[in-house]
């Protein structure tokens, strides 16, 4: 059974860029815009003990040696709702600025990439039912393999090799924006997200 998940990534355009660190706005032939991201450093990942630091420290303790805490190198307080795969914080180092899309790929662009290359194969049941918030909606229920098949479309269309996903590092440098959480702050309200019950509408 083929994995399915929201193409929550908008795709980027990856590669260095020159002039001012001030992000520049790019659009392209379909209408996906994209920001400047300038290289830096940021601390990924969050602080807190994980499973195995805590079995560690059962250990300690027995052995008569004092417990470790966790490893905050940014100075970040413990977050007590990570999940063990987000530790330990770490510094990364993106070496390189790439450009971001603002927004996710919409229904109505993924609907052209169906449209062009003949993917009425894509218009499964799930896709119809979950992708009912208009063209400017994020497309859902789109598999990774879907997901680099429009990639392989859009290069082909825009006449380059420039465009992938983005790697996990640099969505998370380039959505952070200096904030605890998220781009716009720690709240999760109307046209913030797209995650099932967050309320969020996408026809305005």
């Amino acid at each position: 059974m083929k994995k399915t998940l929201p193409l929550l990534c908008a795709l980027l355009l990856a590669g260095a860029f020159s002039g001012s660190a001030a992000r520049a706005d790019y659009t392209n032939s379909i209408g996906m815009q994209f920001n400047n991201i300038p290289a830096g450093r940021f601390y990924m990942g969050s602080c807190k003990l994980s499973e195995a630091d805590k079995e560690a420290n059962k250990k300690r303790k027995f052995m008569g040696l004092p417990a470790k805490g966790a490893t905050c190198p940014s100075g970040a307080g413990v977050d007590d709702e990570a999940i063990d795969v987000e530790t330990p914080q770490h510094e990364v180092h993106i070496r390189r600025g790439f450009r971001m899309g603002v927004h996710e790929v919409t229904l109505g662009q993924f609907k052209q990439y169906i449209a062009e290359v003949g993917r009425d194969d894509l218009l499964s049941d799930d896709v119809i039912k979950y992708n009912r918030n208009g063209d400017r909606a994020p497309v859902v229920m789109v598999s990774r393999h879907d997901a680099q098949r429009f990639i392989v479309w859009l290069n082909k269309k825009e006449g380059t090799q420039a465009y992938r996903l983005p790697s996990e590092a640099e969505w998370e440098y380039a959505a952070r924006a200096e904030t605890t959480r998220h781009s716009w702050g720690d709240a999760i309200g109307h046209n913030r997200a797209n995650c099932d019950g967050c309320g969020g509408r996408w026809d305005d």
